[in-house]
């Protein structure tokens, strides 16, 4: 949690265009598109992305 605004910092996360995002591998997608799911402020995106 970022103690200048007190939100929460993806680890390793990257900014663009204001969005801050992560490449994971195929053995976290399910636990994030579950993060997503439960997220109470519907804040996560999970796009799966061919390559």
């Amino acid at each position: 949690m970022s103690k200048r605004d007190g939100k929460s910092v993806l680890i390793g996360g990257k900014e663009k265009r204001g969005v801050t995002q992560v490449t994971v591998g195929d053995h976290e997608t399910e636990v994030n598109e579950r993060a997503a799911e439960l997220c109470p402020v519907k804040i996560i995106e999970v796009v799966r992305v061919k390559g």
